[in-house]
Protein backbone atom coordinates (compact mmCIF):
# COMPACT_ATOMS: atom_id res chain seq x y z
CA UNK A 1 0.00 0.00 0.00
CA UNK A 2 2.81 2.43 0.85
CA UNK A 3 4.32 2.02 -2.63
CA UNK A 4 1.01 3.06 -4.19
CA UNK A 5 0.78 6.11 -1.91
CA UNK A 6 4.34 7.16 -2.74
CA UNK A 7 3.64 6.77 -6.45
CA UNK A 8 0.55 8.98 -6.19
CA UNK A 9 2.52 11.58 -4.23
CA UNK A 10 5.30 11.63 -6.83
CA UNK A 11 2.83 11.99 -9.69
CA UNK A 12 1.12 14.87 -7.88
CA UNK A 13 4.45 16.65 -7.39
CA UNK A 14 5.37 16.18 -11.04
CA UNK A 15 1.98 17.45 -12.20
CA UNK A 16 2.40 20.56 -10.07
CA UNK A 17 5.81 21.14 -11.61
CA UNK A 18 4.38 20.70 -15.12
CA UNK A 19 1.53 23.11 -14.33
CA UNK A 20 4.05 25.69 -13.15
CA UNK A 21 5.62 25.65 -16.62
CA UNK A 22 2.45 26.86 -18.35
CA UNK A 23 1.93 30.59 -19.03
CA UNK A 24 -0.59 32.12 -16.68
CA UNK A 25 0.45 30.05 -13.70
CA UNK A 26 0.25 32.12 -10.54
CA UNK A 27 2.60 31.44 -7.68
CA UNK A 28 -0.33 31.80 -5.30
CA UNK A 29 -1.75 28.45 -6.45
CA UNK A 30 0.95 26.45 -4.72
CA UNK A 31 4.64 26.55 -4.10
CA UNK A 32 6.57 24.68 -6.79
CA UNK A 33 8.35 21.54 -5.63
CA UNK A 34 12.04 21.87 -5.02
CA UNK A 35 14.65 19.63 -6.60
CA UNK A 36 15.27 18.19 -3.14
CA UNK A 37 11.58 17.29 -2.77
CA UNK A 38 11.55 15.51 -6.12
CA UNK A 39 14.78 13.66 -5.35
CA UNK A 40 13.52 12.51 -1.96
CA UNK A 41 10.21 11.37 -3.39
CA UNK A 42 11.80 9.28 -6.13
CA UNK A 43 14.53 7.84 -3.90
CA UNK A 44 11.88 6.65 -1.42
CA UNK A 45 9.83 5.13 -4.21
CA UNK A 46 12.87 3.36 -5.69
CA UNK A 47 13.91 2.03 -2.29
CA UNK A 48 10.48 0.59 -1.64
CA UNK A 49 10.12 -1.00 -5.06
CA UNK A 50 13.48 -2.75 -4.89
CA UNK A 51 13.40 -6.52 -5.54
CA UNK A 52 12.20 -8.38 -2.50
CA UNK A 53 10.30 -5.52 -0.93
CA UNK A 54 7.53 -7.32 0.99
CA UNK A 55 4.72 -4.79 0.44
CA UNK A 56 5.08 -4.65 -3.35
CA UNK A 57 2.22 -7.07 -3.99
CA UNK A 58 -0.39 -4.95 -2.15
Amino acid sequence: MRVHQLYIACVAVLRLEALRQFPGYRATHAAPPSAATLALCWSELEAETAPGFPDLEH
